[in-house]
């Protein structure tokens, strides 16, 4: 009769045991999609931040535009190729620039 019981116990143990790593593990709502999900989230709000920050720094850089600030504007211009009256432009690809090393 003991044996039989010891059985029972251990039958019981052992299906205890598989739900509860069925529903840690496996389970529509198991702690690791859980943990996935939460590294997803704070992925993506380290992103919107960023996103944010970028933004932001744009504006600025479009109000200054909008405004003509003389420095933006100077440095706009020479970034796309253009002088001031008077200057001479002198580019140095990078290939011409190894061969004089």
């Amino acid at each position: 009769m003991r044996q039989k019981k010891a059985i029972k116990v251990k039958i019981f143990v052992f299906i205890f045991i598989a739900i509860i790593i069925w529903v840690l593990f496996f389970s529509k709502y198991s702690f690791l999609k859980v943990l996935k999900n939460k590294i997803q989230l704070e992925q993506k709000s380290q992103k919107i931040t960023e996103l944010e920050e970028k933004r932001r720094k744009l504006e600025i850089e479009k109000r200054k535009l909008k405004d003509q600030d003389p420095d933006v504007m100077e440095k706009k211009a020479r970034k796309i190729g253009m002088a001031k009256e008077g200057e001479i432009i002198i580019r140095i690809s990078d290939e011409e620039n190894k061969d004089g090393e």
